[in-house]
């Protein structure tokens, strides 16, 4: 934190800190409330509000998370994070995330988001001392896609589950739930239809610098598959396998 102008207020209550400063070179507003009474309902919140560019927040924040990598994000992202801490050493974290002059792309689900469209993505997190324990909230919505989820992580850190409450884009409406699997992911599927073309027609696999994703084991139950432009199957119930790289198999 660096090249602050805040103003602090202190009495028996607490303790306010608010203003303006630099946080590894992102310039932010911040306010910060440090109770001092050991029955107040909370000892201490942190509210940030900032935006930069989608490079500034990997390289200088550190998300440099496959969802919002290069490929995935660019452009400028506002972003508003409250954070609450407890006396038992728990606590939630919120964050508002504003994509509206960002550019998205999600290649595997066909959908592309160009700058000047809303966005917004939120998620609530619970953490126990520095670890965040939960994702009791994960929504996105914006150009024709709605997520709603959740996730619970391991003692490790890992994700243990997740649960897709709703997907929505395009050719793609489904419910499920996720688990990690060895080296990868199974995933349980069921909604009205699922749009499988891109991941058919995905180029990686000619590739020979292209790298080997997770692999992941799809369990799919209820309604059409979209495999290529023009070509569904329809009440499909089955298995699908995909290596990281091409789908190996498909019991349906």
């Amino acid at each position: 934190l660096t090249d602050g102008d805040l103003k602090l207020s202190v009495d028996n209550a607490g303790m306010d800190v608010g203003g303006n400063a630099l946080m590894n070179g992102i310039g932010a507003e911040l306010a910060w409330r440090q109770n001092f009474a050991p029955k107040a309902p909370f000892l201490s919140r942190y509210r940030l509000k900032a935006e930069a560019d989608a490079r500034d927040w990997r390289e200088k924040m550190g998300l440099d998370w496959p969802l919002v990598g290069a490929e995935v994000l660019s452009g400028p992202v506002g972003a508003e994070l409250a954070l609450t801490r407890t006396r038992d050493a728990g606590g939630t974290a919120i964050a508002d995330v504003d994509l509206d002059r960002a550019n998205v792309s999600l290649g595997l689900l066909g959908w592309n988001k160009p700058p000047g469209e809303r966005s917004r993505l939120s998620l609530e997190a619970a953490f126990r001392q520095s670890r965040i324990t939960a994702l009791p909230r994960i929504s996105a919505e914006g150009a024709g896609l709605k997520f709603d989820g959740a996730a619970v992580f391991a003692s490790d850190g890992k994700i243990a589950s997740a649960r897709i409450a709703k997907l929505a884009v395009g050719e793609t409406d489904i419910a499920g739930a996720v688990f990690p699997r060895g080296s990868g992911w199974e995933i349980d599927i069921h909604g009205p239809k699922l749009d499988l073309k891109h991941w058919m027609e995905d180029k990686t696999p000619e590739d020979p610098n292209a790298r080997r994703g997770d692999a992941l084991a799809v369990s799919v139950n209820g309604g059409r598959v979209r495999l290529y432009e023009d070509r569904y199957l329809g009440s499909v119930s089955g298995a699908l396998n995909y290596d990281g790289l091409v789908w190996r198999e498909a019991r349906l």
